[in-house]
């Protein structure tokens, strides 16, 4: 009888180490705080420009990605393909980061209308949990919303063709 009750108390000692051990580990990956400041968007020919601070530990990877959608059209989302710049998975955390995107060539006919924002993504590498999702949405929106205002709406090209 004394042998099984050493038996199972070893047992509750080493579940108990290791709950004790995935706590940790928890509550390590909660204090890293993430978050992206000073995005701003402007335009340099046919590229768009979106400057950012990703605020996160420098050592790890991110993966960071950018999605436009438009405030009339909920179900509307575009991920531009021809982006440069800290963009992808990589070593992004730091200030002064730049994603540049090229959309003529992904969207040769433009859009239409000027309800369209960006949301910037970002993850830890890996991890298969969006840390930070929709960052600064709205403050981008009206950013991109008063830059597409300014332009003439005949310098745009017109709509992309349906597939």
């Amino acid at each position: 009888m004394n042998k099984f009750f050493h038996y199972i108390r070893g047992v509750i000692a080493g579940l108990l180490l290791l709950f004790l051990l995935f706590i940790n580990a928890a509550a390590g990956e909660r204090s890293e705080e993430i978050r992206l400041e000073n995005i701003k968007p402007t335009w340099e020919d046919d590229v768009v420009v979106i400057a950012y601070d990703l605020i996160a530990p420098v050592d790890q990877k991110y993966e960071v990605r950018l999605v436009m959608r438009r405030e009339s059209d909920r179900a509307f989302k575009f991920i531009p393909k021809t982006v440069r710049g800290d963009i992808g998975k990589g070593k992004f955390a730091g200030k002064g980061r730049e994603i540049r995107w090229a959309y003529q060539q992904d969207a040769p006919k433009g859009f239409q209308g000027n309800d369209y924002y960006f949301v910037i993504e970002v993850k830890k590498a890996g991890s298969k949990i969006w840390l930070y999702g929709s960052l600064g949405a709205a403050a981008l929106g009206g950013a991109v919303y008063a830059i597409i205002d300014s332009i003439d709406p005949k310098e745009l090209p017109g709509p992309p063709a349906r597939p």
